[in-house]
């Protein structure tokens, strides 16, 4: 099969990807946290889901100061997750069940711990000084007004060189210089250190970023409202990926995934390539940023985004469909507040049809497929994420406010939120760790929500997402059909047919607590039959009376 752009489809424009925390996902020897050796052991749960791949969080050396993505060494694993001989074996035992294995790979930044830094701040004369990104003051300040994502100045003063170096997010996590032929030969051999191990491909954290304007010219504006014009999206970050791509395609079907950040469509398609020789994929964030921003959440909104993405990656690239990360909040608590409290889960399976009925690559977050909700931090003593920290101590400190307030603010910025442990039983700890107490809170609600409940209930949430996945790989218009869209007007409700030469598949999702009557006129004169395939009622009648209940979503098929 050639998708539409004339290129020839590879395992990845198919396939169903899982994102694990791997902290959090499941803890085989009693430590607390998790490990290589607790994602194997749950490998046949994923592919029992259907999962076609999954993709771990950072499990190298690393100080934790950015949660793993402050890398220490990138040739080897943190102990606490295992070794390379257990990462080898989950290579085979993942492999063996036909799952592909993706990495998270951090290149815009070290960690300040790792040997090229701790190195490079010593002395100006360092063999490795040119591997991160100096600069001198300008009157006893900053080289310019950049500023960072966590919050404040991006340079941070080095006492024993006298000058600044530079780092798009935490001081903790220098940014690499790659116009260094040398450090970009160093960086492609840790890439080939883990394909020669079998990896599938790697998700390329904060890509955009790579490079910075070699003037170091100041960005317009100022603070947290600068536009950022020079500190990300360089035109030559593109001649470095296809760099890396050419890396990639030395070895037989591997994957490229980036995040491009805060990633429109108009910003991604360039990361493709022009020849589609950058990146494979590029994370689509609009549900994200509806979840994260708190935006006016409807099905205008999502339509025309979706419309976006898809004209966006007509002539190259392919889309992706991901409604929650390890960044962001989880879908089921951020998208339950634009419904009463009765029909939150319906919604929730709404967006879970949504996901996986749209063109593109969907992407699961652990815990997604069984409703996982956000558990709020109310200790700040409690918290795992630096930037939830830094923002509570800020405005608690710096502006004097309230401790409720504060609280509340710093859980919406940090991302405690969304990492609290997989919910596998009702037994202690979630069935997570049999240790007294796990690296981070463990969410309540396990005791309600939790895999092994869920797999023995037909309704289940889980069991929904089981079914959902099964006929998107039964219907190859799911995988492969254009859109055809149903009333281009409504706020209520959200229709499309995906089509292809192998049939035609309709989606309905009603995103109101309300009943909506569709006009049956839209499809009696298209076919005179309608099959339901799934909803999220078990008692629907739309194929008789062309009603959507209140959240309702259903498949369809015209026979």
């Amino acid at each position: 099969m050639e998708l539409r752009n004339g290129f020839k489809k590879k395992w990845w424009h198919d396939a169903i990807f899982y994102e694990i925390y791997i902290r959090s996902f499941a803890d085989s020897n009693g430590d607390g946290i998790g490990d290589i050796n607790g994602i194997i052991s749950k490998l046949d749960y994923l592919k029992d889901l259907g999962v076609d791949a999954i993709w771990i969080t950072p499990f190298y050396p690393s100080p934790m100061f950015d949660c793993g993505y402050d890398i220490s060494d990138y040739k080897s694993i943190a102990p606490e997750y295992g070794t390379l001989e257990d990462f080898d074996r989950l290579i085979k035992e993942a492999h063996d069940r036909g799952i592909k294995v993706v990495l998270d790979m951090v290149l815009n930044h070290t960690s300040d711990q790792h040997y090229w830094f701790q190195e490079a701040k010593k002395s100006k004369d360092s063999k490795y000084r040119n591997y991160y990104i100096w600069a001198e003051g300008k009157e006893g300040k900053a080289p310019n007004n950049w500023y960072s994502i966590f919050g404040g100045s991006s340079w941070e003063y080095n006492e024993a060189t006298g000058d600044y170096y530079y780092h798009a997010f935490f001081p903790q996590q220098p940014d690499l210089n790659w116009r260094n032929e040398e450090l970009k030969k160093e960086m492609f051999d840790v890439i080939r250190f883990w394909l020669d191990r079998g990896v599938d491909g790697f998700r390329l954290d904060a890509i955009n970023f790579l490079l910075e304007d070699a003037q170091l010219r100041d960005n317009p504006g100022e603070g947290q409202e600068q536009e950022h014009i020079y500190d990300r999206d360089q035109d030559d970050t593109h001649d470095v990926l296809k760099e890396l791509r050419a890396v990639l395609d030395e070895y037989e079907d591997k994957v490229l995934i980036g995040e491009v950040f805060p990633g429109t469509p108009g910003q991604s398609q360039k990361y493709y390539g022009s020849g589609n020789d950058e990146l494979h994929l590029a994370f689509n964030f609009l549900m994200l940023k509806l979840a994260s921003y708190h935006l006016d959440f409807n099905a205008a909104t999502l339509r025309k985004e979706t419309q976006l993405w898809d004209e966006a990656t007509k002539e190259v690239g392919w889309p992706v469909a991901v409604m929650g990360n390890h960044d962001q909040p989880r879908a089921y608590s951020s998208f339950g507040e634009y419904i009463s409290e009765p029909y939150r889960e319906k919604l929730a399976k709404g967006i879970a049809v949504y996901l996986l009925t749209s063109k593109g690559t969907p992407f699961l977050y652990y815990g997604e497929e069984i409703g996982m909700e956000n558990y709020l931090f109310m200790d700040p003593e409690e918290f795992r994420d630096n930037s939830g920290k830094w923002l509570y101590n800020y405005l608690t400190k710096e502006k004097g406010v309230p401790h409720e307030e504060a609280i509340l603010k710093a859980n919406d910025w940090g991302r405690d939120k969304c990492r609290t442990p997989m919910q596998w039983s009702k037994e202690k700890n979630a069935g997570f760790t049999t240790a007294d107490k796990a690296w981070t809170l463990i969410n309540p609600q396990y005791k309600e929500k939790n895999v092994e409940d869920q797999l023995k209930d037909e309704n289940s949430f889980l069991n929904f997402y089981k079914k959902l996945i099964r006929l998107r790989k039964e219907k190859e218009p799911l995988m492969a059909g254009d859109y055809v869209w149903i009333d281009n007007d409504s706020r209520d409700y959200m229709g499309y047919i995906r089509k292809s030469s192998k049939g035609e598949v309709l989606v309905l999702i009603n995103f109101t607590d309300k009943e909506i009557r569709l006009d049956e006129n839209m499809f009696i004169n298209k076919r005179e039959k309608i099959n339901l395939l799934l909803s999220n009622y078990s008692d629907s009648t739309f194929t008789k009376d062309f009603i959507l209940k209140p959240a309702e979503a259903l498949l369809a098929e015209f026979v």
